[in-house]
């Protein structure tokens, strides 16, 4: 079967051959820098970072209470109490010995577990124990939660809150990091207004590129948002121009079609066609054939859709796993898990589609409801869908009851 389909009179571009196309070309590794802890939040690591000490560096009791050896607790309960010796500080303890411990201190020698205060009850030089608690209870081992040489965080992770406490767990005070890619980011088009501006008829707000820069910079991208341009292309090829000389990647967000006013995409390519590198204009991509992307060793320019969801697709597929690369961080940036599709989804062979879907967890299951509006338009259904389905471009169908990838992209109720 022939597969192929055109766009503008040229054969659209199979996503996976440009990225491998692109791939080899981009060879952009990201300055390392050392930075602050807490300032390296949704930054990416620059190296494995290890753990230089156990934790817990001890044996150590994670409550209050009296530290005993098992053996010598088997069978007490509140009818029957055992008593064991009072022995105040000692490090290692004898058989039949309860030595009160907290929680800062170290376990002693030759104690196995913790038995709690509300358990016990000190008479004199003696404590009965009136529970006989799981052996090890109350007790961390030492190097239990990690082991010196571990390692903590890998080369290429964004690093979460969750990151942070960790590192600061093990005394880390900075992190060699990779320093965020520069993004410049433009919205072409004569009918468009930015949000917060007076409504005019026939007008409509740029919604496109408010959606794009803050969810580039929600991944760790340094984004700048220029403004918008005429549907002019000398002047959008002077702006590129200018921003290519500080910054790393440069998009210009609609003009890419095929009408007389898109002129985005004739710019672009002269610009790209000068500085070298590969170009691909029309890829086999629905929602977002209409893009445009030229890739040197260094540099990446784009021309996406006008259309926000569009757009935001074109970056996910066509971008992102560019621009990761810059930090050796893999793709995709948000977790996929295996669900079960609820309803049928008809794909067309040849092109990569990417499908917005809504995720419920139901009692350990994983279901996945694709939506039924796929407009480029309709920004309101990335909200009302928390993930996406990417069928490949050799599939024509997928049927309810399969399982399917999805890719978790926001977090919903």
């Amino acid at each position: 079967m022939d597969t192929r389909t055109t766009y503008v009179g040229r054969e659209l571009e199979s996503v996976p051959r440009f990225l491998a196309k692109a791939y080899k070309v981009y060879e952009r590794e990201q300055p390392v820098e050392t930075v602050d802890l807490v300032s390296a939040l949704g930054m990416y690591v620059a190296e494995d970072v290890l753990a230089v000490r156990d934790n817990p560096p001890a044996d150590k009791p994670v409550l209050d209470g009296y530290a005993v050896r098992y053996v010598d607790i088997v069978g007490a309960s509140p009818q029957a109490p055992i008593r064991l010796r009072y022995c105040k500080g000692v490090k290692k303890i004898e058989p039949g010995c309860a030595v009160e411990v907290e929680l800062k201190d170290v376990l002693p020698e030759g104690a196995d577990t913790v038995v709690p205060f509300e358990y016990t009850r000190r008479e004199g030089d003696q404590v009965l124990i009136f529970e006989s608690v799981k052996p090890g209870y109350g007790v961390a081992k030492r190097g239990e939660d990690v082991k010196a040489g571990e390692v903590l965080v890998r080369k290429g992770t964004r690093l979460s809150p969750l990151h942070i406490g960790l590192l600061a767990s093990q005394g880390y005070g900075k992190v060699k990091v990779y320093k965020p890619l520069s993004i410049a980011l433009y919205c072409a088009g004569d009918e468009l207004i930015e949000p917060g501006q007076q409504y005019v008829e026939g007008k409509v707000y740029n919604s496109t590129c408010p959606l794009l820069a803050s969810y580039l910079s929600s991944l760790g991208f340094n984004v700048s948002y220029c403004g918008l341009l005429p549907d002019d292309r000398e002047a959008i090829e002077k702006v590129v121009w200018d921003k290519l000389r500080d910054y790393d990647v440069v998009i210009v967000c609609g003009g890419t079609g095929p009408s007389k006013s898109d002129v985005t995409v004739k710019a672009l390519e002269k610009i790209v066609d000068e500085i070298g590198g590969i170009w691909s204009y029309g890829f086999s991509l629905r929602p977002g054939h209409a893009a445009a992307v030229g890739v040197t060793e260094t540099k990446i320019v784009a021309g996406l859709s006008g259309f926000p969801v569009a757009a935001w697709v074109q970056v996910y597929i066509l971008i992102l796993p560019l621009l990761l690369k810059a930090y050796r961080a893999s793709w995709p940036p948000h977790p996929v898990v295996k669900g079960v599709l609820q309803r049928r989804i008809v794909s067309r062979v040849g092109l990569l589609d990417v499908h917005r879907v809504k995720v419920k967890f139901d009692n350990g299951r994983v279901l996945v409801e694709p939506s039924i509006v796929r407009g480029s338009g309709r920004v309101s259904t990335l909200v009302k869908s928390n993930g996406i389905v990417v069928v490949d471009e050799e599939v024509e169908e997928l049927e309810e009851g399969d399982n399917v990838d999805v890719h978790l992209t926001h977090y919903m109720v």
